[in-house]
């Protein structure tokens, strides 16, 4: 479960979209990240595991009885699709300017962006009120 407006959380099915006819899944992880802004959550043996989160991350669970959270993600290579630029955030950019060889020229140490996180373990019927 993730929430994605901060009031409601949405059931997520791994590999799944109800609204897909025909759907084939062929990211297994990126396709199976959802963004949240507050909260996640996930369930088994009735017990409900849900974390409160300090910002907007993505969230995932490819195995069953594991949940990720994707607080910051830095690629140092151009993934090829789309951006044809590598997603390295660094201390300094320097500016697109019309013309200019050195557009977006980054330098300095990698962001670093650390998240905190609040863990309850509740048994379903009770998880919600706590």
């Amino acid at each position: 479960f993730t929430d994605s407006n901060g009031r409601e959380l949405l059931a997520r099915d791994r590999d799944h979209r109800p609204s897909w006819h025909g759907f084939n899944q062929t990211e297994k992880v990126a396709g199976n990240f959802y963004p949240s802004t507050s909260m996640a959550a996930i369930r088994g043996n009735g017990l409900q595991l849900t974390v409160l989160l300090d910002r907007a991350q993505g969230v995932g669970s490819i195995s069953d009885g594991e949940i990720q959270l994707m607080v910051h993600r830095r690629v140092l290579v151009d993934d090829a699709r789309g951006v044809a630029e590598p997603l390295d955030e660094t201390q300094h950019v320097t500016p697109y300017i019309p013309h200019s060889l050195r557009g977006g020229y980054k330098s300095g140490p990698g962001l670093v962006v650390r998240g905190t996180h609040l863990l309850s373990l509740e048994p379903v019927a009770i998880a919600a009120a706590v």
